[in-house]
């Protein structure tokens, strides 16, 4: 499990699939990596996870949401997206996922999906 982020970084993925709790492993790191900041970086990782929180699809938050949701993706999460690889587009789910996290990672622009197996009924 600790190996995980630094095998993403090697293999470079665009697209993989994962648990939830992997997710939420990834974003414990992230938030204990911002209680180490200091001063102005402290409060500005802050600032952005909190945007993250109130995140809604689609630009559902207004003008100022929005415009403050693109400097934080400039300064804050523009960093994060950088942690599992430089070329993910999307991580796959297949079991339900915290809605505050997946709000987060959606702000941060890495959209987490989740996946619907089909599977053929057998008669």
């Amino acid at each position: 499990m600790e190996k995980i982020a630094d095998n993403l970084k090697e293999v470079k993925p665009q697209v993989f699939s994962t648990v939830p709790r992997l997710l939420e492993k990834v974003y414990d790191k992230i938030v204990d990596k911002g209680k180490e900041l200091s001063g102005v970086k402290h409060g500005l990782f802050f600032w952005a996870l909190n945007l993250g929180l109130r995140y809604e699809l689609e630009g559902k938050n207004g003008w100022l949401y929005e415009t403050q949701l693109s400097v934080a993706n400039k300064i804050i999460f523009s960093k994060w997206r950088r942690s599992p690889g430089r070329n993910v587009r999307d991580c796959q789910r297949g079991a339900a996922l915290q809605p505050r996290l997946a709000r987060v990672f959606w702000s941060a622009k890495i959209p987490v999906l989740k996946v619907t197996v089909l599977r053929k009924h057998r008669r």
